[in-house]
């Protein structure tokens, strides 16, 4: 799932001095103020979602966030936006200590080490009858039954479902609108 901040102005109504001017420096100063105030928006909602889960920030704009730079051949067809993915967020995201599968093969699972998550900051918890596997990429499983087999990978929802919220991502909105705004008085001057 993408979501995406659109920012217009009217430029029709800029004063006629603009018409002297090129229109590539005109469209040169919009593109590179879209990307800036794009770049500021990935950083905000790196922080706002920070704030919500116990993630890193490289990981979160490496693998959650992708940052769609402004194109177009016109100054009215310029789009960027901010995509966020919708991919379910791995438990082993969120594991406190070591991420490497422990051996406990011949322990009763009674007094094996529980695993401990950390999902909203400063908030652990303890998963009973969870376990790291060896798998290409380390998974965190939890055992349904009372047997070895079946058992469920464990996931958080999305990055995806905070910006459906209106209360998260308003405020990212209203700021993207102010900084592009500063940028594009900074960028026209030159």
């Amino acid at each position: 799932m993408s979501f995406s901040v659109q920012i217009s102005q009217d430029l029709k109504k800029i004063p006629v001095f603009l018409n002297a001017m090129r229109t590539g420096a005109l469209q040169k100063a919009v593109r590179r103020s879209l990307n800036r105030a794009l770049a500021g928006l990935r950083t905000r909602a790196n922080q706002a979602v920070r704030q919500e889960r116990k993630l890193k920030a490289g990981e979160i704009n490496r693998d959650y966030f992708r940052v769609n730079k402004a194109k177009g051949n016109s100054i009215e067809s310029l789009e960027a936006g901010l995509a966020i993915s919708g991919k379910p967020v791995s438990l082993i995201r969120f594991a406190r200590g070591s991420k490497d599968p422990r051996p406990q093969k011949g322990i009763a699972i009674r007094k094996r080490k529980p695993l401990r998550v950390e999902v909203k900051p400063g908030r652990q918890r303890i998963l009973k009858k969870a376990f790291i596997a060896r798998t290409p990429a380390q998974q965190m499983f939890v055992r349904a039954g009372t047997k070895s087999l079946p058992i469920i990978k464990k996931q958080v929802p999305s990055l995806a479902t905070h910006f459906r919220k209106e209360t998260f991502r308003s405020p990212l909105e209203r700021f993207a609108g102010e900084r592009y705004v500063k940028e594009f008085a900074q960028n026209f001057a030159f």
